[in-house]
């Protein structure tokens, strides 16, 4: 038997509230929470001036109140959006992945600096109440896993295009890393700057290789410490959730772009001249 549309509807927006319930109860109180908004793009030239129906915004503190509450709001508004899902599939971790990816090819790029270039103007992530793989001897980690990196193979052409988080409230948390590479010495040879040198970012599962607590406590923690990427007024909280995290250091992947790939001329100038290694840029 066919499922009641309404009765869908209806759960759908149940589980948008616990999320927004959920998230309202640990955000600084300078960041308000919409629900069902489209984002009006900045740049429309791979043909979408606004963004599908996205369940969840975390508004800019400067974000007019008089705008909060229209339908469609200005995506430079928005510090944060998720997709909600009641239970999250292959297909629901696609669609996500891809309307990130069009989201921030519609955001004009504000600065050719390394950070402006890399990091996300906005953070896009899936929230959800738990996931379909329940039969016996399935692995729900390594499902998830195996679909963030080969989705975003497929549909991410650049590191700030990527999802940032995933939150399973009954499994765990994922969230992007990123990382850039300064320039090596002169004379390196190209054997050896090949492999490592330029951009690597990639998902890391917060519960390996032990547990950490909750997800939705770590989802919180994880969440304020990327705001704090572009708010320094929530580094001091966000740096102390993150410091008393009893969990590990995660487990995950990196996917690898070169310089001239992932950064501008000018952003690669930055570069020049400071030690060979790898710096975190965001995690």
């Amino acid at each position: 038997m066919a499922s009641d549309p309404s009765k869908v509807q209806q759960s759908g927006h149940k589980s948008e509230t616990a999320w927004v319930n959920a998230l309202a109860g640990w955000l600084p109180p300078q960041y308000q929470i919409g629900q069902r908004k489209y984002l009006l793009l900045e740049d429309d030239s791979a043909g979408r001036a606004i963004s599908a129906e996205t369940d969840i915004v975390i508004f800019q503190p400067s974000y007019p109140e008089r705008l909060r509450n229209r339908e469609e709001i200005l995506v430079s508004g928005v510090a944060a959006a998720f997709s909600v899902k009641l239970t999250l599939d292959r297909a629901g971790i696609s669609e996500a992945i891809q309307q990130a990816a069009m989201v921030r090819r519609g955001t004009k790029i504000r600065s050719y600096s390394v950070t402006d270039e890399v990091l996300p103007p906005l953070f896009y992530g899936i929230l959800a109440h738990s996931h379909r793989w329940k039969q016996p001897g399935s692995n729900p980690t390594e499902n998830i896993t195996r679909a963030l990196v080969e989705l975003d193979q497929e549909h991410s052409k650049h590191p700030r295009e990527g999802l940032d988080l995933v939150c399973v409230a009954d499994l765990d948390c994922w969230s992007r890393v990123t990382t850039v590479s300064t320039f090596p010495e002169p004379g390196t040879p190209r054997a050896v700057i090949d492999p490592y040198g330029g951009v690597r970012s990639g998902f890391f599962v917060e519960g390996e290789p032990r547990p950490t607590g909750p997800p939705v406590a770590t989802l919180i923690s994880l969440l304020l410490n990327k705001l704090s990427y572009r708010d320094p007024t929530v580094k001091p909280i966000a740096d102390g959730l993150r410091l008393t995290s009893s969990g590990g250091d995660g487990d995950g992947d990196l996917r690898h772009w070169y310089l001239p790939e992932a950064l501008s001329r000018q952003a690669q100038e930055q570069l020049r001249g400071q030690p060979w290694g790898w710096e975190p840029v965001y995690e």
